[in-house]
């Protein structure tokens, strides 16, 4: 049996062992350095694969104003871009034609407007006037 005397030594010397291991792990870790190397210029004989994380300072959302489908994408995920860069085409062949059939029904408009102002034809008012005829004999004839 273990009496009181052997307790009494045996737990204050167990306490500070703990105390000092933890103190001494702690430090080995607050201490644990990076491995550097110095690199010289020179021709490069091997690669090199390094692996990590890269955080943005900045984030920014990148929207379309309409809804298309995407054409050419002219940049991959994590290249560096710069203001002004082209990032992603659309297809713009349903609003070219659309743009195509509103440009058309606006040069007719314009020929019609142009017809209006230069007013009718010899031509077609001699045509009404013989319509006008024809229906005054045939409501005669009735």
């Amino acid at each position: 049996m273990i009496n009181k005397n052997t307790i009494r030594i045996l737990l204050p010397l167990l306490i500070v062992g703990t105390i000092i291991s933890t103190v001494w792990w702690f430090h080995r870790l607050g201490t644990a350095s990076a491995d550097t190397h110095t690199v010289d210029a020179g021709d490069l004989l091997s690669g090199v694969t390094v692996s990590g994380t890269i955080r943005s300072r900045q984030k920014t959302a990148i929207s379309a104003e309409t809804v298309a489908t995407i054409r050419y994408l002219a940049v991959t995920e994590g290249q560096h871009v710069a203001k002004g860069d082209v990032l992603v085409k659309l297809d713009d062949s349903v609003i070219a034609a659309n743009c195509a059939k509103t440009r058309s029904r606006v040069d007719c408009a314009k020929q019609y407007l142009a017809e209006l102002k230069a007013g009718p034809r010899t031509e077609e008012i001699t045509k009404v006037k013989e319509s006008l005829k024809q229906a005054d004999v045939s409501l005669n004839f009735i």
